[in-house]
This record gives structure tokens, sequence and C-alpha cells, in this order.
């Protein structure tokens, strides 16, 4: 059974008393999910599932369809020649990620931190875990796929040391006492360049 995105905070988040990280990697695709579960053997209960993404596959609708939204429809709005994205229940602007990341922190009523997925791999244990101690949602962002894919011919020459990356994060986030993590993508990505065999 295949959920789509906009259920994905009641169904893999909300649904949950664990403190929680919810790790958003712009364009992972699901075969790359596959990979980084095969790279965590030590992790013993895992799991993974498709989503359907929000349409249009693109970051501004997927990253707004992961946040926390009562399972409502976005809403959009024609407003100078572009579509301008609010969410459905306080018709707060989600169009850039300044916009989501305030919204999360509103609902999440100190509860919640934003990082980057550098910032886990990089802060010291000690300093995750004292900025850790009071929050129960941590919402970390990679866009690393979504930025090498605007260079031609770079993007599939990152993802061993991202997924790597992400390995690492997803260790450390156990070590400071993270309970439950979920690592979800606003989309994927589809080549366009021609590949080698390695690849």
């Amino acid at each position: 059974k295949t959920n789509i995105q906009l259920d994905f905070w009641s169904k893999y988040v909300s649904n949950t008393s664990q403190k929680t990280a919810i790790v958003i990697v712009d364009a992972l695709r699901y075969e790359m999910g596959k990979e980084i579960m095969s790279m965590i053997d030590e992790v013993e209960n895992k799991s993974i599932s498709p989503l359907i993404a929000s349409i249009p596959t693109v970051t501004e609708f997927g990253m707004a369809s992961l946040l926390p939204n009562g399972n409502t429809r976005l809403i959009l709005k024609e407003e100078d020649n572009s579509v301008k994205i609010m969410d459905g229940n306080f018709d707060s602007p989600l169009n850039n990620k300044a916009e989501r990341v305030k919204f999360f922190l509103e609902l999440s009523d100190g509860k919640g931190t934003v990082k980057n997925l550098n910032d886990i791999v990089e802060i010291p244990i000690n300093s995750l875990k004292n900025e850790f101690k009071d929050k129960e949602r941590i919402l970390v962002f990679s866009n690393e796929i979504d930025e090498a894919g605007h260079i031609e011919d770079s993007s599939i020459q990152i993802f061993p040391g991202l997924l790597n990356k992400i390995q690492s994060a997803i260790r450390k986030l156990v070590q400071v006492g993270i309970e439950r993590i979920v690592v979800v993508a606003d989309h994927g990505f589809i080549l366009t360049s021609k590949l080698e065999d390695w690849m």
C-alpha cells in the first residue's frame, strides 16, 4: 500500500510521542533509500515505504506537502502571474524554505528545531545533545542532489559521498538519543545525460 505525500506527517511523525528527526533529502530517489537501508545494518527496527509525490513534482510543492498539515490540501493562489502555495489550515505561505521553516517552528511551539545535514555531521555530539534536549521534532534538510542537478553531469558524482553523509547523520542522531528517524524526499530525480557503467 502506498501513501500520498500530504499524509506523510500524520502517518510517520505525529503518530508517535517519540523524539523524532525528520531528514528531508531534496530529490532522493527510492532506490537511494534502499541503498541507505543496506548501509545501516546496526539499526534494528527499520522499514522503507514509497510515497506518491504531490503534483507537480517540484521542490516547492513536495516540501510543502511534507510539513504538518492535518491532512489538508495545499491552497494555490495565483498572484502577479505566479502561483503562491499556502497551507490549508492557517493560510501560511509555504513558497520557499524560509517560509516553510517559519511555519514548522510556529506549529512546533518551542519543541521543534531545524538543522542542515552538514550541521548534524559536523557539530560535536555533546553540543547536539544539548541543542536537542528539549526538542521533540528535529527537521534536517539536505539539498545537495537538487543543487548538483543544476550543474550538468555533476549530480551522479556526489551520490556515494551524500549517502555516506546520511548514514553518518543517522548514526549520530541515534547516539544523541533520537528515538525515531525518518528519511523522506520531496521528489525524485531523472538523469538526462549519458550514463557510464559504474553509475
